[in-house]
């Protein structure tokens, strides 16, 4: 009882690939390498028939072509795999009812079939081309016998599929509960020996280390480098990519409770702007299919390409010692965009024949730095399946007698099954509820089941879907999604069964992924009593009150808050040294003491003023030259400004970081706006080109305009004369006064347009 209760706590924990418990690796062994092989025909047979259902419901398990009995490693290759015309061949075969054939077969038959035809000619495109190989290749295997045919592919197809888990057993654990380890983790001599897998993943096992202690500067060493793998996505204008040592750390948390961590050896993300919005694709791709554009976006577009290939390519080159000492590399990229980038250049760190390259067998996400941690935890984590071999074997074994049954023409039509009323409600309930759970909509939930008498037993429909199978009832859904909130309400509300399992034989609790809702259940214990529910056939642990949750969790906040922090109050201190040591060293090169150096003029102080305000407040991208304009009169400039803080210009820039539009978004105080895209970010800007000389005749011809006018229309006396000077003035001064704000800001520039600065104009300049 007490090794049930200590096999049980180690199943609970997550078992990690390269750390696994000593009673666990030191008894394992791979999956069906125990069980004695008969040699009568019969049971010979039987076996062989439950190998083939095994690597049939393998196959089907992955992203695979169950047609052509072949697996992929992501997405993007199974989708290249349906455009093919092995699979064309295959879906056509068997809709006339010939045998498929597998990719050794059909190779061999294009083969035989172009030599038949290697006299003719034709001057017809290469899709044309294959779509006459496929007809011309059915109709030679039409006119084969049906019966002989599909015998002799039957008795020689072998399904070459691998599933990505490599299935493990132990004496101490229950008969139907096995151990899975990602094929990807074994180097490819070691998937060649399968007998020996068990030994290999012995020798994996590395003993965990203690963080390093903090030198003072609140960075540690680690002394030797350990064990590690490398992990690398591309896609989209992001990539990201990632060194983590495959020996865990041990960090000792609140109670002197020790929890083993991954230690990141190096990381870093790109991430420019190079996909076409609402349109998909790279900017390259378009060019190659369209030919180039020549609007703003796409030049930028085109840039950014270039410039993640080079930022991707020198972290490759700086980390290529790493990489080179990496026991694995596992490389997501897909299109022949993103592998250009990787691979195939002079000193590329990446060999795309390199043998340690592996494809993510999983379903991945945007390339950022959580998400090859997630994949780093999902490659690393053992998988723990509770199946009932025999049923399935059984199953598996009558599903495959029906497979290989010589295949009838599927009908023209056919009828789907009548549903009856009830089975339609269940189903429009089980959506509406799905729906209400995953969006967390409580108080909506508790009011449609009320509403419609849903009982707490309530199952989804359709029974047989794949979500339905893992998640037939309203409370393992909740508790899959990781929704506390809904699982106690479910749980003290509506009166849910706990102790209900789904068709792997699995309680809610056990689904559960994270901490809060397992608090849940244990707080609906504490909450609903003993006498409620079976808690322990239920597999929930011990009872905890509400208040113990909230005051665990803020303990927990407080000291991550303290942890981040000391971890700031060090970085800062840090900061704070290496500045004091670049200023010294400043003055060091200046040639000793600051006093002995040359005086700086007016113009070179304002510089070293406004830079500092650069460097300060980061706002380079207000200002800038026009590569427009910057050929003509020194009169003419370009600033471009932000309207909500109109004062924030920052006096330097270049025009290689902007992109200036023919597009007019309007007329301001001084000239022209455009607009205007920031090369790096792709922000949009609004830029205005500035003629001051225009501007100053244009002032001074209407106000002389409006003193002759005032003067040819009314004689006025002296007190007359002096109220319309005085109404003029005041009239020209309102005038200034808007263009002022922006002229103080031209005069501040150091750019290299600008004549002088008594020329920029001013109230100064513009009198009459």
């Amino acid at each position: 009882m007490a090794a049930d209760t200590h096999v049980e706590e180690l199943l609970r924990r997550p078992l990690y690939v390269y750390d696994l418990p000593q009673e666990l690796i030191a008894s394992i062994t791979l999956k069906g390498e125990d069980q004695p092989i008969t040699l009568k025909d019969n049971e010979e047979h039987v076996t062989k028939k439950l190998e083939e259902a095994a690597q049939d419901y393998a196959i089907a398990a992955s992203t695979s072509c169950t047609l052509c009995k072949v697996s992929f490693g992501n997405v993007q290759e199974q989708r290249e795999h349906v455009r093919s015309d092995h699979h064309k061949y295959n879906v056509k075969a068997q809709l006339r009812g010939n045998p498929v054939l597998n990719e050794v077969q059909f190779t061999k038959a294009i083969g035989e079939l172009d030599e038949s035809i290697s006299g003719s000619e034709s001057s017809e495109g290469e899709e044309d081309q294959g779509g006459d190989q496929l007809t011309a290749l059915l109709k030679r295997q039409a006119k084969i016998s049906p019966a002989t045919e599909g015998e002799e592919v039957t008795s020689t197809m072998k399904s070459t599929a691998k599933h990505p888990l490599l299935w493990f057993s132990n004496p101490l654990l229950p008969p139907n509960t096995s151990l899975g380890v990602y094929r990807a983790l074994f180097t490819n001599v070691e998937q060649e020996e399968p007998r020996h897998l068990a030994d290999s993943l012995k020798k994996k096992q590395l003993a965990a280390a203690h963080p390093p202690k903090s030198n003072g500067s609140g960075l540690g060493k680690h002394p030797s480098p350990s064990p590690h793998i490398f992990l690398c996505m591309i896609g989209g204008g992001h990539f990201a990519a990632m060194l983590v040592s495959l020996a865990p750390e041990i960090h000792r948390r609140q109670g002197g409770i020790e929890e083993r961590q991954a230690r990141v050896i190096a990381h870093k993300t790109f991430h420019r702007y190079t996909t076409r919005r609402k349109q998909g694709g790279s900017q390259s791709a378009n060019d190659a299919s369209k030919g180039a554009a020549h609007s703003a976006g796409s030049s930028l577009r085109r840039y950014n390409e270039a410039a993640l290939e080079k930022e991707i390519r020198e972290l490759l080159s700086d980390w290529k010692e790493m990489i080179d000492e990496a026991q694995l590399l596992f490389v997501r990229a897909a299109g022949t965009t993103n592998r250009k980038i990787l691979f195939g250049y002079d000193g590329a760190a990446l060999k795309q024949n390199d043998p340690r390259i592996r494809g993510f067998p999983f379903s991945t996400r945007r390339a950022t730095q959580s998400e090859l941690m997630r994949c780093f935890k999902e490659l690393t984590r053992v998988k723990v399946s509770q199946v009932d071999e025999a049923a399935l074997a059984a199953a598996e074994a009558k599903q495959r007698e029906e497979t290989l049954k010589p295949s009838t023409p599927r009908p023209q039509q056919q009828q789907k099954p009548k549903v009856s009323k009830e089975d339609e409600a269940a189903m429009v309930h089980t959506t509406q509820i799905q729906a209400l759970i995953r969006r967390s909509k409580i108080p909506a939930l508790m009011s449609y089941l009320s509403k419609n008498s849903i009982p707490s037993s309530f199952t989804f429909l359709p029974s047989d879907t794949q979500q339905n199978f893992r998640c037939p009832t309203p409370l393992h859904l909740a508790s899959n999604l990781d929704s506390p909130a809904v699982v106690l309400a479910l749980l003290s509300k509506v009166s849910a069964d706990p102790t209900a399992v789904n068709g792997e034989g699995r309680t809610p609790f056990e689904l559960a992924g994270d901490r809060a809702t397992r608090d849940a259940f244990r707080v609906a214990r504490h909450e609903l009593g003993e006498l409620k529910w079976d808690w322990d056939s239920a597999k929930v642990p011990s009872a905890i009150s509400k208040a113990d949750v909230d005051s665990r969790m803020e303990r927990e906040r407080k000291t991550a808050q303290e942890e981040e922090s000391n971890r700031r109050k060090v970085e800062m201190d840090r900061l704070k040294k290496e500045e004091v040591e670049r200023a010294a060293h400043a003055i060091a090169r200046k040639g000793g003491r600051a006093l002995g150096g040359v005086e700086k003029t007016a113009a070179e102080k304002r510089e070293d003023e406004m830079r500092g305000c650069l460097v300060g407040t980061l706002r380079s991208q207000y200002v800038m030259n026009d590569p427009l304009v910057s050929n003509k009169h020194l009169c003419i400039y370009t600033v471009l400004f932000d309207q909500d803080n109109p004062e924030e210009i920052a006096p330097l820039a270049f025009e290689e970081e902007y992109v200036i539009t023919n597009r007019k978004l309007g007329t301001g105080a001084f000239g022209q706006v455009h607009m205007a895209y920031k090369k790096g970010t792709g922000e949009q800007l609004a830029c205005k080109i500035v003629d001051l000389q225009s501007l100053r005749d244009s002032l001074v011809k209407r106000t002389k305009a409006k003193h002759s006018k005032a003067w040819a229309e009314k004689e006025y006396d002296s007190n007359g004369l002096r109220h319309l000077q005085r109404y003029i003035s005041q009239k020209l001064q309102e005038r200034f006064d808007v263009y002022d704000r922006e002229a103080t800001i031209l005069e501040k520039l150091l750019h290299c347009t600008v004549r002088k600065f008594s020329e920029v104009i001013n109230k100064a300049t513009l009198k009459l």
